[in-house]
């Protein structure tokens, strides 16, 4: 290894902009792009760097096939194919022989970006069998350290037993196997320099997996923040960042936070124990910050909100809310373009567009029909095709009836909400205007406005008094996805971070 240089980067001061300048730089001295390895945490800050390198640099996406996750680069060394990755239907066969059920989106645990709103609880055992394998760590400590308080260890344990089977008689594997099979007899990729982005949140594998790379004496770059390391219950080891050892580089200006939602993040900040000293400064704008008694208070009729809750059972209460006030929202819990592109496409429909299949298909869906359509149509030619089998359809189409009429499929409360957002002058043709999201979930995002749900679960504020320090961490996070408006909804029971009990 020639040299380590780590780069602690606060909220918004431009880690991932800081480590392409330093891309640029290498590039500069003559550098391949396939000799430049850049890894991140997940696949969508990954593929950021990667689409953010190749506007900036013009090479080709081809050439820059080692900016990835180390799960992909993993992948990629051990010259896998798709058939060799267990997928979400086998999950569910084995689940099914355990008596436990796991949810479509099973395979979603190869991100680590922890469990989704609504997981099951064979999605839960699932998870937390992966989680002491990528944390290294014992089935004992994951369970004592888990949020699930209603999991038992027997049941982890026939768990990966009967996955460790499956998996050996199919020859078959998941992603916690590759990292794992990779650091025992995987090759090394050929590189001169490695950058790491949120390296705060690797786990105990992803360390082993760089510390193996960097053995070909190549440059080393981490970048992170140890303030920001909020997923250590999903298998994040902060601390191989922190005791890394290496040269130091702090970044100083923040680009996103204002100098309201500063003071209150630094106030926050001050409760974290152990961490690294370092001062940035918030951007020239004031900004607001505002508190408010409840929910309702917050006037998010126009511009673009993020709306944040510490724990899952909070979002469904922020959707009420939305769907009250006709507020077009999007959540984990109810993507809008389901019902959104629908309603769209069978206005264009009526005013003699073209639909795809695909669009078609949805349309129908929607009408309660399943025809097996095998070309686009407009009006006239559906009409003229289906106007005998399709009654119903073709008169709601020639008496260009309005969609709430005509979608049966939807739910009453669903097209009651959608006309209420319609009535509002809500453009539903781009993205929500508001996300509501977990803190964990939008971590590395930002937005103008920003709510942040004081309150929390039970079973977090039983462990905030285990942990404060985390805690802090994550409302820390929250407050500083903020650009210019914080709004801030003091909590309805006594369930919060200590700062809030105003």
């Amino acid at each position: 290894m020639n040299q380590t240089i780590k780069i602690f980067g606060p909220p918004g001061t431009g880690k991932t902009t800081r480590l392409l300048n330093e891309v640029a730089n290498y590039l500069a001295r003559g550098f391949q792009p396939e000799e430049i390895g850049f890894v991140s945490f997940t696949r969508q800050a990954a593929e950021e760097a990667k689409s953010r390198a190749h506007v900036r640099f013009g090479f080709s996406r081809k050439r820059l096939l080692n900016f990835r996750t180390l799960h992909s680069m993993a992948f990629g060394m051990l010259a896998l194919n798709r058939e060799s990755v267990i997928k979400t239907e086998h999950y569910q066969e084995i689940a099914r022989a355990c008596g436990f059920e796991v949810s479509a989106r099973a395979a979603r645990m190869n991100s680590e970006e922890g469990l989704w709103i609504g997981a099951t609880r064979g999605d839960k055992i699932l998870f937390l069998e992966n989680m002491a394998r990528i944390s290294s760590s014992s089935i004992d400590s994951v369970l004592e350290t888990s949020e699930f308080d209603d999991i038992e260890k027997l049941e982890v344990e026939v768990w990966a037993k009967a996955l460790k089977s499956f998996k050996e008689a199919n020859a078959l594997m998941d992603f916690t196997d590759m990292l794992n099979d990779w650091l025992k007899h995987g090759t090394v990729p050929f590189l001169k320099v490695l950058f790491v982005d949120e390296a705060q949140d690797l786990s105990r594998l992803q360390w082993h997996m760089v510390r193996k790379m960097a053995q070909q004496s190549l440059d080393l770059w981490l970048a992170g923040d140890d303030d920001q390391a909020i997923f250590r219950w999903s298998g994040a080891s902060p601390d191989e960042f922190v005791n890394f050892p290496g040269e130091t580089v702090v970044l100083h200006q923040s680009y996103r936070v204002p100098k309201v939602v500063h003071a209150l993040a630094m106030d926050i900040r001050a409760n974290i124990d152990g961490s690294l000293p370092k001062e940035y400064a918030p951007r020239e704008e004031q900004g607001l910050l505002d508190f408010y008694d409840e929910l309702e208070q917050v006037d998010m009729s126009e511009g673009k909100w993020l709306v944040l809750v510490r724990n899952n059972y909070l979002v469904s209460m922020v959707e009420e809310n939305c769907r009250r006030l006709g507020f077009w929202y999007d959540s984990l819990f109810d993507p809008p373009t389901k019902c959104t592109r629908p309603i769209l496409n069978w206005h264009r429909f009526l005013k003699g567009e073209r639909l795809t299949i695909t669009e078609m298909e949805e349309v129908l869906k929607m009408c309660g029909r399943t025809i097996n359509i095998k070309k686009e149509y407009d009006k006239s030619e559906f009409l003229q095709d289906y106007e005998r089998e399709e009654r119903t359809i073709s008169e709601a189409i020639t008496e260009s009836r309005p969609w709430f009429d005509v979608f049966q499929d939807m739910s009453v409360e669903k097209r009651t909400y959608y006309r209420s957002v319609l009535a509002r002058k809500e453009d539903i043709r781009g993205t929500p205007r508001i996300r509501i999201s977990t803190i964990h979930g939008a971590k590395g995002g930002e937005e103008d406005n920003v709510v942040l749900i004081t309150d929390m679960s039970n079973k977090t504020y039983e462990k905030m008094a285990i942990d404060l320090s985390n805690e802090h961490r994550v409302f820390y996070v929250a407050v500083t996805r903020a650009k210019v408006t914080l709004h801030v909804v003091k909590p309805q029971t006594d369930k919060c971070l200590p700062i809030f009990a105003l």
